[in-house]
């Protein structure tokens, strides 16, 4: 979520670093699940299996809350779905991925202003791109004809009970749980660190640079980055290693949100970690920013 817009689905319920504007509770994480529906305005409803990425291809996989096909997250692995239904915001650029498929273009209120036969068009300003592909183009051209409408209905669940979106401005997920309740508690397996035993040993009990997140009992925000993989600067953390630090930090609830080449933490505009790739800097999808009012 960025400035109250939801632009990506949930990794199944990982958790999430959620902020908002409210005056208690500023700052939580929390395991969060998205769902997410297009309803006609015919009455047919469908499940919209992702926003703004390319089609058929779920990273670190997850799917939505009540796919027939939704799999277990599987962390940094591409799981594929041919039978989906993706919607496309300005945010996510001039155009969707072009490929096979069908897809309809809405205008600011939800109204079909254009079927195209292929994937790969234009995403209007004031609007959005519902596209198909496999089994969901049938319910598309059936149900988002030129002048139907088509809204689109999203919810947030947040350890399991379900709250308002627009109660939140800003949501960025990463994994796992590392601190709850001020223990330590490592949701590995159930947010999809421990797909392979391999995977596990190599990336969840090795040390590797880590960025992590926490929230003091008093509602202040911590955040971490520890440089890794230079035995002459330091050699990174575990997540066993990231929980104790959280908590010697004074952190009741934590979270990892990344690692690895992507770890980075600037001031201004100063680079004051030591990212791990030899190239230095790698470009980053994700960032969360502190801007003076």
């Amino acid at each position: 979520m960025v400035n109250g817009e939801v632009v990506s689905e949930s990794v199944g319920d990982r958790t999430s670093l959620l902020f908002s504007d409210s005056s208690e509770n500023k700052a939580s994480i929390a395991n969060v699940e998205t769902d997410l529906k297009a309803i006609s305005s015919n009455g047919e409803k469908s499940i919209i299996d992702g926003l703004n990425r390319k089609l058929g291809l779920i990273r670190s996989c997850g799917g939505t809350s009540e796919d027939e096909r939704k799999e277990d997250p599987k962390h940094d692995v591409t799981c594929t779905d041919d039978d989906e239904l993706i919607l496309f915001k300005p945010i996510f650029g001039d155009e969707t991925p072009a490929g096979n498929g069908l897809e309809v273009v809405l205008d600011a209120k939800g109204k079909v202003t254009d079927i195209r036969h292929n994937t790969g068009g234009n995403i209007p300003v004031n609007g959005a791109v519902l596209a198909a592909t496999g089994d969901t183009i049938k319910w598309l051209s059936q149900n988002a004809q030129i002048g139907m409408s088509i809204e689109v209905e999203t919810h947030l669940s947040l350890d399991g009970k379900s709250v308002p979106a627009k109660r939140y401005t800003s949501i960025i997920n990463g994994g796992p749980r590392i601190l709850d309740d001020g223990k330590i508690d490592i949701h590995s397996e159930e947010e999809g660190f421990r797909w392979s035993e391999d995977f596990f040993n190599s990336f969840v009990k090795s040390r590797h640079p880590r960025t992590l997140a926490g929230i003091k009992a008093n509602g202040n925000i911590i955040f971490v980055t520890v440089d890794g993989r230079d035995p002459m600067n330091s050699v990174g953390v575990t997540f066993e290693e990231s929980a104790k630090l959280m908590k010697s930090l004074g952190a009741y609830e934590a979270m990892n949100l990344d690692g690895g080449g992507s770890t980075t933490m600037t001031v201004g505009s100063q680079l004051i970690n030591h990212p791990s790739d030899n190239s230095g800097e790698r470009d980053i999808g994700d960032a969360i920013l502190f801007l003076p009012k």
